[in-house]
């Protein structure tokens, strides 16, 4: 299942719904977080991280409903978040192993495929951890989920300890649309009083990492903002455990 395939199902984009442009995500009791019960008893054991080829999607959103994906924009954005991820996860603490995993896959049509594998589990288990944008912080610790053994190969080459799969998802509009929603908004305004505030872009992202071993979801955190580039993945990131 594809980011996209995701946010037509109102999964994947429940961080840009609810959390980021609805309801803010302030509250100190609640958090976009999610921890395996056993990762901050084990968590020094995951000293070196590789860094999974990021999955992008990014639409231009249009007045028909007929949104359109925009490659250029989702290879620039994956480029950019593989750059900044080695980096923020140094400053956490971590040694970043470095594999080159596109590079791998152009050539080896199997690897290709496992690569496929590996989103497509994780896609599958995010919709059970992002089920509700926000948790109680006493909840946070108890998310037992994993991708299974899919995940050991990936980490095998780059000898890591753990492996960071990152997902994100992008929009902007198309002026139709933009008018659309403040004729919508005005309309609104006249009969209630209140007037909705819509995004003209934003973007959402999702940060997990995976024990290299039993593919275990160790930790993972979901952030959106109103913005249609990757300073989202700072915010995201700000909240991983340093060792």
């Amino acid at each position: 299942m594809t980011i996209l395939d995701e946010l037509r199902h109102c999964r994947f984009g429940v961080l840009v719904l609810l959390c980021g442009f609805a309801y803010g995500c302030s509250t100190p009791k609640y958090t976009t977080v999610r921890e395996h019960p056993e990762f901050q008893e084990s968590r020094a054991q995951f000293k070196s991280l590789a860094v999974f080829p990021p999955d992008v999607a990014f639409q231009h959103l249009v007045f028909d409903g007929d949104h359109q994906s925009v490659p250029e924009r989702e290879e620039a954005i994956a480029h950019e978040l593989a750059a900044l991820l080695p980096g923020l996860l140094a400053a956490r603490g971590y040694e970043v192993k470095e594999f080159a995993f596109e590079e791998q896959a152009e050539s080896d049509s199997d690897f290709a495929f496992e690569m496929s594998q590996l989103r497509d589990a994780y896609g599958r288990v995010s919709i059970e951890l992002y089920d509700r944008a926000l948790v109680k912080e006493s909840e946070s610790r108890s998310f037992d989920k994993s991708v299974g053994t899919v995940v050991n190969q990936f980490c095998a080459r780059a000898q890591a300890d753990g492996l960071i799969v990152t997902r994100y998802y992008g929009f902007d509009k198309s002026k139709g649309m933009r008018a659309k929603e403040i004729a919508a908004a005005i309309a609104f305004a006249a009969l209630t009083g209140s007037y909705p505030m819509y995004p003209a872009r934003g973007s959402a992202v999702e940060v997990a990492m995976l024990d290299c071993v039993s593919g275990d979801v160790l930790w993972t955190n979901a952030k959106s903002n109103q913005a249609d580039n990757t300073d989202v993945l700072d915010w995201a990131l700000a909240d991983l455990p340093k060792i």
